[in-house]
C-alpha cells in the first residue's frame, strides 16, 4: 500500500521519502512503536498527516476510530496542523467552550455539575445542542485530530470518550516522560492541608499521610459537595455564584482526588520532596519515579501503533529507557538546513554555574551590550535559562530595545508585542526554549547566557544518570538555538556566552546535531 496519494503537498522532500517508507516498512512488519528523529526542516507535520490518511487502508479493529490522532506540548503546533491542513480537527478541553445550559457557565462547568449529581439526575441537565459535544464529535470522526497531552490523558482516563485509534502520534516526543510526569504529579501545599483542619506529616510519613489522612478528607468533602449539588438540582437553582462555587468546588476536589489515584499504592515508587517559598510557605510534591510503565498504560495503549517523532532526541539509548521503548525502530534524519544557517558563535564570558555566576554576570552584561550594538537594527532573543539571569541583566543593562521578562504571566504579552511591534525589539527570557517560531526577521540572532543544565535540587534529576543528565541539557540547548531557524532559506546568528559549553562537549560527544557545530566559530567575548 502507497502511502504517495495521501501526502498533502505536490512534491515530497527526500528526508519525507526516506521516513515514511522506513515508518510503513514498520507498520507493515507488525511493529507496535515506532520512533523518529527528524532534524529541524524535514517536515514533520506532513509525515503525520499522510500516515493518518495511510493508516485508514489498514483493517480497522472493533471499537477503534479510523486515522490519526497527534498530541502536542504546545498550543501553538495544535493551532499548526489545523492551519495546514484542512481536513484536521483539534480539540480543546470543555472550559474552552460557552454553554447555553448553565449560564454564563462553561461546557466544562455543566459537564462537572452532571458528573456531581450521578446518573438519574444528569438527564435534566442535558443540553439540546453542546458545542463542546459537536467539537469532540467532529475530532472522533475526523482523520487527522490534533489536541495536547494534558486533555488527551485525563480524557481518555476518566471520560473514555475518545475511543483508540489506528495510529498515535507523539509529537515533540522529547517531552513524554515530563508530561506523564507533571499529569501524575501532586503537589500540597499548607493552605490545601489546612482546608481539612490537617498539620503537614513528619519526615518519613508523608505517603501514609497523602493516602490515608488527606485522601479520606477529600473524598468526604466530595460527598457533602455533591448532595448540596443534588438538593440544587432538584429545586431547578442552577444560576448564582453559589452553584457555580459549588461545580468548582467539586471539580478541584475531584480533580485532586484523581491525582492521588494516579499515584498509586507504591510508596517506593514515588519521589517525596519537601519544598518552602521565599515567604516561608511549605508545600509537598509526589512524583512517580518513573514513567515507562504508566506511559505504556495510558498512551501507548491508545492506538494500533504509536510513533514518537521529535527533533531533538539526541541519544536513542537515553531516550528509548526514559519513556520505556527499548527495542523499537529507531531512525534519525538530520537537519537538510546548512549549518551556516544557525551562526554558531561561541563567545565564553566565564562559567554561569552556582560557584562562578557571579564573577561572570557582569562580563555577561558587557558581551550582550557588543551583541546589541553589532546588531542594531534586528530583532533578537536572549535565553536567560533562570529568572536571576533575567533580572541581573533587566537590572545592569540600560537599551529601549529590551522587554525582560519578569514572571511567567508576562511571557505571551511580551510574544505578541515582539511579533506585531516595527521596532528592532530584543526578548530576555528564561521560558522560550521551545514551542517559539522566530521565521525570518523576527530572530536574526539569539544569545544562550547560559548552558541548560537540569536542577540539581530537583529529585527527579538527583535519581537520574549522568547520561541522562547530559542528555537533558542537550536537549534543552539545541530546542532553543533551533528557535529563530526555521526553513532553507532563513537564517540567524547564534551567540553561546556560557564557558561550561566546553564541558558539554566533551562529556556528551555527538549529542549536539553536525548542523550546529561544523560551522561554529569561536571569538572573545
Amino acid at each position: 500500500m502507497s502511502w504517495r496519494k495521501y501526502f498533502p503537498y505536490p512534491s515530497v522532500r527526500p528526508e519525507q521519502e526516506r521516513a515514511l517508507d522506513f515508518i510503513c516498512e514498520k507498520i507493515e512488519a507488525g511493529e507496535k512503536a515506532i520512533i523518529l528523529e527528524a532534524g529541524t526542516g524535514v517536515g514533520k507535520s506532513a509525515l503525520a498527516a499522510t500516515l493518518a490518511g495511510w493508516m485508514t487502508q489498514k483493517p480497522l479493529p472493533e471499537s477503534y476510530a479510523p486515522g490519526a490522532v497527534v498530541l502536542t506540548s504546545q498550543k501553538v503546533l495544535q493551532d499548526q496542523y489545523v492551519r495546514d491542513f484542512s481536513w484536521a480537527r483539534d480539540l480543546r478541553s470543555s472550559s474552552n467552550f460557552q454553554c447555553e445550559r448553565l449560564a454564563a457557565g462553561s461546557c466544562g462547568e455543566t459537564s462537572r455539575l452532571r458528573r456531581a449529581v450521578g446518573q438519574k439526575l444528569k438527564q435534566s441537565l442535558a443540553c439540546n445542542s453542546c458545542p463542546f459535544r459537536a467539537a469532540k464529535d467532529e475530532f472522533v470522526e475526523s482523520r487527522l485530530g490534533v489536541t495536547n497531552y494534558s486533555y488527551f490523558l485525563s480524557e481518555s482516563m476518566y471520560a473514555g470518550e475518545l475511543p483508540p485509534r489506528q495510529l498515535l502520534v507523539l509529537d515533540e516526543a522529547h517531552n513524554v516522560e515530563d508530561e506523564v510526569r507533571r499529569w501524575t504529579t501532586v503537589e500540597i501545599g499548607e493552605n490545601d492541608a489546612r482546608e481539612f483542619k490537617l498539620d503537614f506529616p513528619g519526615p518519613g510519613k508523608e505517603f501514609d499521610w497523602l493516602a490515608n489522612e488527606y485522601k479520606g478528607h477529600i473524598s468526604a468533602k466530595l460527598g457533602l459537595v455533591g448532595g448540596k449539588l443534588k438538593n440544587l438540582v432538584h429545586a431547578g437553582a442552577l444560576v448564582g455564584e453559589g452553584v457555580k462555587k459549588l461545580v468548582s468546588d467539586n471539580d478541584r476536589l475531584d480533580k485532586r482526588l484523581c491525582q492521588i489515584n494516579r499515584l498509586g499504592n507504591d510508596a517506593k515508587a514515588v519521589l517525596i520532596s519537601r519544598h518552602e517559598d521565599r515567604q516561608g510557605r511549605r508545600s509537598m510534591r509526589f512524583q512517580p519515579l518513573e514513567v515507562r510503565n504508566i506511559a505504556k498504560d495510558v498512551l501507548y495503549s491508545r492506538a494500533t501503533v504509536t510513533l514518537l517523532m521529535s527533533a531533538t532526541l539526541l541519544d536513542e539509548k537515553v531516550f528509548t529507557r526514559s519513556v520505556g521503548l527499548e527495542g523499537a525502530p529507531f531512525i534519525s534524519i538530520p537537519s537538510p538546513f546548512p549549518s551556516k544557517n544557525f551562526g554558531m558563535t561561541f563567545r565564553p564570558v566565564g562559567r554561569m554555574t552556582r560557584d562562578h555566576i557571579d564573577v561572570s554576570l557582569p562580563k555577561l552584561v558587557r558581551a550582550i551590550k557588543k551583541i546589541l550594538t553589532e546588531h542594531p537594527d534586528e530583532k533578537g532573543i536572549i535565553h536567560t535559562a533562570n529568572y536571576r539571569i533575567t533580572q541581573y541583566i533587566g537590572d545592569h543593562l540600560v537599551d529601549r530595545r529590551l522587554m525582560v521578562q519578569e514572571g511567567a504571566g508576562d511571557r505571551d504579552k511580551m510574544l505578541r508585542r515582539h511579533l506585531e511591534s516595527k521596532d528592532p525589539t530584543v526578548m530576555v527570557s528564561p521560558s522560550m526554549m521551545e514551542g517559539l517560531d522566530l521565521r525570518g526577521d523576527l530572530g536574526r540572532f539569539q544569545v544562550v547566557c547560559k548552558v541548560p543544565y537540569p536542577d540539581m535540587s530537583d529529585p527527579v534529576v538527583k535519581v537520574k544518570d549522568r547520561a541522562w543528565y547530559n542528555w537533558r541539557t542537550a536537549r534543552s540547548l539545541v530546542q532553543s538555538v533551533g528557535r529563530s531557524v526555521r526553513s532553507q532559506d532563513d537564517w540567524t546568528k547564534t551567540y553561546i556566552l556560557d564557558l561550561s559549553f566546553m564541558d558539554l562537549l566533551e562529556r556528551a560527544p555527538g549529542m549536539i546535531p553536525g548542523h550546529l557545530t561544523e560551522s561554529m566559530e569561536v571569538e572573545d567575548a
